[in-house]
């Protein structure tokens, strides 16, 4: 179970960097602020199986 919420944590704050080195770059909202959120869950989404395999794969090395 703490693996999941580390896979969740560190997608979530990998996912903030990102957002906040490419930006905004999925236009699905015409509200900037509501487009800034929803790009943060899809960069969020696209995240997790990458930071899944790191946790489960390397990380008991």
């Amino acid at each position: 179970m703490a693996a999941v919420i580390l896979t969740l944590v560190i997608s979530f704050m990998a996912a903030g960097v990102l957002w906040l080195v490419a930006g905004g770059r999925f236009q699905l909202d015409d509200d900037v602020q509501q487009n800034d959120i929803l790009n943060l869950a899809i960069y969020t989404g696209i995240l997790i199986v990458p930071v899944f395999l790191l946790v489960f794969l390397l990380l008991p090395l």
